[in-house]
C-alpha cells in the first residue's frame, strides 16, 4: 500500500486593483493605470492594492489616507522606490510622505523608501493620526540628512 500524498497547493495570485508606473507618459484610469500615486490613491476603493511598477522613483508628499485600507507594493520584477519630496510644502503639517487618518490603514510591502532633508524644518515620513494603522513588510528605509539642524522622523504619532 502506497502512502497518500497531499495534493499540491498552488499559491494564490496576488490581487492588484490599480497600478502606478511613473515611467509612462499618460495615465489610463479605465484600465486602472496611473502615473501619479496620489491620483491612484484618490481613485482607489475603500480596500485596494496598488502595485508600483517600473524602475522610476515614485514621488510622494502629503498624501492623505482617509477612510481606506490601502496596500502599496512593489511589482515582482520592479525596483520601485518611494521618494519623500516636500519641496514647496510650507505648512509644517504637510511635511510628510503619507498622513494616515482616523480608521484608515496603510500597508507598504517590499518597497525602498527614501527621504532626505534639505532645510531647517521637521519632516516625518509617516504621520499616523489617532486610529490610523501603518504596517511595513519587507521595506528598506534610506535617510539622508543634509543640514545639521534638520530633523527627519520615521513616524509622527
Amino acid at each position: 500500500v502506497q502512502p497518500e500524498t497531499a495534493p499540491s497547493i498552488k499559491p494564490m495570485p496576488l490581487r492588484t486593483d490599480l497600478v502606478v508606473d511613473s515611467s509612462l507618459n499618460d495615465s489610463d484610469p479605465e484600465r486602472g493605470i496611473y502615473t501619479d500615486l496620489r491620483d491612484a490613491i484618490q481613485a482607489s476603493s475603500s480596500q485596494a492594492t496598488i502595485e508600483l511598477r517600473g524602475n522610476q522613483p515614485v514621488v510622494a508628499a502629503n498624501i492623505a489616507i482617509e477612510a481606506k485600507s490601502i496596500t502599496l507594493r512593489s511589482a515582482t520584477d520592479s525596483s520601485a522606490r518611494l521618494i519623500l519630496d516636500t519641496n514647496g510644502q510650507n505648512d509644517p503639517d504637510d511635511q510628510n510622505m503619507f498622513r494616515v487618518r482616523g480608521d484608515s490603514q496603510l500597508t507598504l510591502e517590499n518597497l525602498a523608501i527614501e527621504a532626505q532633508t534639505t532645510g531647517e524644518r521637521s519632516e516625518a515620513i509617516f504621520d499616523v493620526q489617532s486610529g490610523g494603522t501603518l504596517e511595513l513588510r519587507g521595506c528598506v528605509l534610506r535617510l539622508d540628512l543634509h543640514l545639521p539642524n534638520s530633523k527627519l522622523f520615521m513616524a509622527r504619532l
